[in-house]
């Protein structure tokens, strides 16, 4: 099976995670997305807990069906998450699959910020999609959401319904993650 990977804090996933998804899917280079939440992230960013954001994942994706699977292997380690680590993991429990790294385009100009960007790609060519301000010559966009704006809109009470899906607005307002 060709697999692509989506990798991400999910803190909280927004529609820009869902249609990053889609376009994976519905681009022809894959049969079916791993969305793997991270659990310690490398940079040391402060996240709400990873249960939390596995279960608002999986909500985000739940429109998807078996196509988009979200997956939990990271808590498997306690230190930051490494995408290598994870994919090597994901290889000796998946022989069969190829894997490809779906990301969009911002993620290219942050590639020295990975560990061993070039051994990820190796295992797993990135699929990218072009991102509102890091565009590629002709690219599709993805919209200009980010994580961090739904946060900050949540600590202001402002309703984020026009940039995460209804099931994740539910839990974010039913848990008060974000105030």
């Amino acid at each position: 099976m060709r697999v692509g990977f989506l990798g991400g804090s999910f803190d909280p996933p927004h529609f820009g995670h869902v249609w990053l998804a889609a376009w994976a899917l519905s681009c022809g280079e894959v049969d079916q997305v791993l969305a793997v939440v991270c659990h310690v992230h490398p940079l040391g960013k402060e996240s709400v807990s990873f249960e939390h954001r596995l279960e608002m994942a999986r909500r985000a994706f739940t429109v998807f069906g078996e196509r988009v699977q979200v997956s939990d292997i990271e808590k498997e380690w306690d230190d930051a998450s490494r995408t290598l680590r994870t994919l090597t993991r994901l290889k000796e429990c998946r022989p069969g699959d190829e894997f490809r790294l779906v990301a969009g385009s911002d993620i290219l100009e942050e590639r020295d910020k990975w560990h061993r960007f070039d051994e990820v790609c190796r295992l797993a060519p990135p699929l990218v999609a072009g991102r509102s301000g890091h565009m590629r010559q002709g690219a599709w966009s993805l919209p200009d959401i980010s994580s961090s704006m739904i946060r900050d809109r949540c600590r202001r009470n402002l309703d984020v319904r026009d940039w995460v899906p209804e099931a994740v607005a539910q839990y974010v307002a039913r848990t008060a993650l974000y105030q």
